[in-house]
């Protein structure tokens, strides 16, 4: 088989009604132009909605396969059972709250089969739905029950299989709303668009829509389980350590992350949920100078301008030299005063 799709989902069946709906359009589309094998994962984490009921409604030419925990196992925990299960010799993960385009999975069907790495495609959101549990009829997540969807904030099923250009018409970059998020995004793809690159940039890695060939994912031991945040952005730097293996953009492969209001956690505010465990595990500059790199893009007015990173080029080169100014900023800091100074 060639690839296996992966969705990890959690009490979000109205959002993974469009999710699924777009892998069968993405799906159908790469088995008439070549002739691929597939198969759909979808890894409910637990849930106690609709969720079951909904893969198993669902007809299509490709195996769509409903694989529940007993209990909330988490994200990581989900995306290595799923990739346990998994029969194609290429993985691809998505969330349950994304829609792919059309032509996502024949993309990273054809990066796979040329080329050895990782591949991501671009990352987009599609804040309008943030308030709704349904985007299409309107149904409102519990904490805003008293929001009325206009009919502006609504998506329409249809358009992932018949009409896709509503869908990326109404996108904005990024994986989450706001000029932040834009930022990172852009300066994500400013790097991996650099001509003659030969850095991993393990650190572009996204957290959903990117593939990797299943030997290697279990060859550096998938997804750290004990890691909530940053968890993709660890596999890619297990492969580029252990296989030498590069993140790669795939331009013709775009999803689109169907916002919800409590989704973002900011990793420099959950720092002890990621950071401890790649300082003591990868004592490398980059992984050091990651969370200045994010503070840069963040504008923040702590940090001293001195020791802002701009681009991803620059966190590469500051890597080269000499970190103290940083790692000495880093110890007296209140914005790392919860962290291990190690």
């Amino acid at each position: 088989m060639d690839l296996s799709v992966i969705i990890i989902t959690r009490n979000e069946a109205p959002r993974l009604r469009f999710c699924l709906a777009s892998v069968q359009a993405a799906c159908a589309r790469a088995k008439s132009e070549i002739a691929a094998e597939l198969e759909v994962i979808v890894v409910d984490d637990a849930s106690i909605d609709e969720t079951a009921r909904l893969c198993a409604s669902l007809s299509s030419a490709i195996t769509i396969r409903h694989e529940r925990n007993a209990r909330c196992e988490g994200r990581s925990a989900s995306r290595n059972r799923g990739a346990r299960e998994a029969r194609g010799r290429t993985i691809l993960f998505l969330d349950g709250d994304t829609v792919i385009s059309p032509s996502s999975i024949v993309s990273h069907l054809q990066f796979h089969g040329g080329t050895e790495g990782i591949a991501r495609g671009e990352v987009f959101n599609l804040r309008q739905a943030r308030f709704l549990r349904d985007p299409e009829t309107g149904e409102a997540f519990e904490a805003f029950s008293t929001h009325n969807a206009r009919s502006d904030e609504l998506l329409k099923l249809q358009w992932v299989t018949d009409a896709f250009h509503e869908i990326e018409r109404r996108a904005e970059p990024g994986i989450y709303p706001g000029a932040v998020s834009r930022r990172l995004a852009e300066l994500e793809l400013q790097a991996l668009r650099a001509p003659d690159r030969t850095h991993s940039l393990w650190m572009t890695a996204s957290a959903h829509n990117i593939s990797i060939p299943k030997e290697v994912f279990h060859d550096v031991g998938g997804f750290t389980e004990s890691l909530t945040m940053n968890e993709h952005r660890e596999l890619a730097l297990k492969a580029d350590i252990k296989r030498g293996y590069l993140v790669h953009l795939l331009d013709n492969s775009k999803s689109y992350h169907l916002c919800h209001s409590h989704s973002w956690r900011d990793p420099l505010e959950n720092l002890s949920l990621w950071e401890p465990l790649f300082r003591e595990s990868y004592p490398r500059n980059d992984v050091r100078l990651l969370p200045f790199f994010w503070l840069s893009v963040a504008e923040s007015k702590e940090l001293p301008r001195d020791l802002f990173i701009p681009t991803l080029s620059d966190l590469l080169e500051r890597a080269q030299g000499d970190i103290t100014p940083y790692e000495e900023y880093r110890a007296v800091s209140p914005l790392f005063s919860s962290q291990s100074h190690a």
